[in-house]
């Protein structure tokens, strides 16, 4: 682990890594409805945008 990552709360990084998750079957998901590339990668950024915004604001 690194340095800066020491300093996460444990609540913050399971959620991160929940997000991680779900964005990465989100994308299969519409990979395998044969959305356009460029579609599904705007869906998953904008969710991304979402998520990084609730973490950030999230109580530690």
């Amino acid at each position: 682990m690194k340095s800066e990552d020491a300093a996460i709360p444990e609540a913050v990084r399971a959620k991160a890594d929940r997000c991680a998750v779900r964005l990465r079957r989100r994308r299969a998901a519409l990979k395998e409805r044969n959305v356009s590339a460029n579609k599904a990668k705007a869906a998953v950024a904008r969710e991304l945008a979402e998520w990084t915004c609730y973490i950030a604001v999230m109580p530690a």
